[in-house]
């Protein structure tokens, strides 16, 4: 395991990790020009949440995939008297679909009643072991422009000892983990408690408009599902990122309501998004990082 405070060291496992996945791997995926700034990432957010470089890298024997996993536990908590005390599990994969590039990524984390409680957290439900589970998946098209992002979390409580749960089958197994697409909110998994799910999306011809949808997933469906349309944010036109709201809906209601005064209707909205978005990335420096993505997405607009 390397030193927390040595940077230099886990900079140079980084890239030694990334660069050897990519002389391994299917071509198509490292020509993807997102691939390797997400790789790199990805083992880095994996070291952020367990400050421990002990992780599997594995690139499928067809070389159609790469997946990263950490049994590791999660010290980044705030509650200081937690860290280390749980059983963590984390897995992140990288493959194709459609061309496109896929960032799958599952969490889990299982805490014992007695941990929780001498941390100072009280609760009147009876369990023995928490379960805290988190997913997310991104899509990138062939240009390395995100155009999907999802996520869903929830917690389950469990009578029997956290040494005796298969932390790996409940993480990875359709009990919990939501199916994923890209422009609705996630299905949902069999057992389900108060799940928190978010899909987050723009099509081709609208690339400017940022739609999000937010709902709680119950075992009787979703209940309180919001949507917004955002303009997107000009600082990183090829990402998913949300910079002015200016429409919503009412819970369970998707007729949108304009907010704010960025534009008089829905279609002027859409119109001001594009033309600002030609101007942010025509001045941005996305030509120097990746001539591809920047000339798809000027295009696309």
């Amino acid at each position: 395991m390397i030193d927390k405070d040595n940077s230099l060291e886990l900079r140079e496992f980084f890239r030694n990790s990334v660069n050897s996945v990519k002389e391994k791997i299917n071509p198509m995926i490292v020509n993807n020009p997102k691939f390797e700034e997400l790789l790199y990432k990805e083992l880095s957010y994996f070291y952020g949440k367990t400050l421990n470089t002990n992780i599997d890298i594995v690139v499928s024997d067809d070389k159609n995939s790469v997946s990263i996993t950490s049994f590791n536990p999660i010290v980044d908590f705030g509650n200081v008297s937690l860290r280390e005390k749980n059983i963590g599990y984390i897995k992140s994969i990288f493959y194709l679909e459609n061309n496109n590039l896929v960032c799958d990524y599952n969490q889990g984390v299982l805490f014992d009643r007695k941990s929780i409680e001498k941390s100072g957290i009280r609760t009147k439900v009876e369990y023995e072991t928490k379960l805290e589970t988190s997913y997310s998946r991104r899509y990138f098209d062939e240009n390395g422009i995100e155009y999907s992002d999802n996520s869903f979390s929830d917690i389950y409580k469990f009578d029997y000892d956290k040494n005796e749960i298969d932390l790996r089958e409940l993480v990875m197994s359709s009990f919990h983990k939501p199916q994923f697409s890209e422009y609705l909110l996630p299905t949902i998994p069999i057992h389900v408690m108060k799940g928190m799910a978010r899909n987050t999306y723009r099509k081709k011809g609208s690339m400017a408009v940022i739609h999000s949808n937010v709902g709680i997933a119950t075992s009787f469906g979703y209940k309180r599902v919001f949507s917004s349309l955002y303009a997107c944010h000009p600082t990183i036109p090829e990402m998913l990122r949300g910079g002015i709201l200016f429409a919503k809906t009412d819970e369970d209601d998707f007729r949108f309501n304009l907010v704010g005064d960025y534009a008089p209707d829905i279609q002027k909205c859409y119109e001001r998004a594009k033309n600002e978005l030609k101007d942010a990335i025509v001045k941005s420096n996305l030509k120097e990082y990746s001539k591809k993505t920047y000339d798809a997405l000027l295009n696309s607009l």
